[in-house]
């Protein structure tokens, strides 16, 4: 795994947690994936195979992982980052 990988997947788990330090977003951790990001099915199926199903989920997971679940690529990980910064 290259740097600029497990350095894309730690940004946006840092804009994640910068998401839930808001007043009141610990509700935000509970909510799952699909219903608070608009991300495509294949994305939302591939996070729930990799069991990422919450927010949470995802900033309790380690990042080097995340490129280690089947069929997350540097795509996916776009794809999350781009549906969390339209969040914020």
């Amino acid at each position: 795994m290259t740097y600029s990988k497990t350095k894309r997947i730690e940004e946006t788990i840092s804009l994640i947690r910068g998401i839930t330090k808001t007043p009141g977003s610990e509700k935000l951790l509970s909510i799952p994936i699909v219903d608070m990001l608009q991300l495509s099915t294949r994305t939302v199926n591939i996070l729930s195979q990799a069991g990422i199903k919450l927010l949470c989920d995802l900033l309790l997971i380690n990042p080097e992982k995340v490129y280690t679940a089947k069929n997350i690529g540097h795509k996916t990980i776009c794809e999350i980052r781009e549906a969390v910064e339209a969040q914020s």
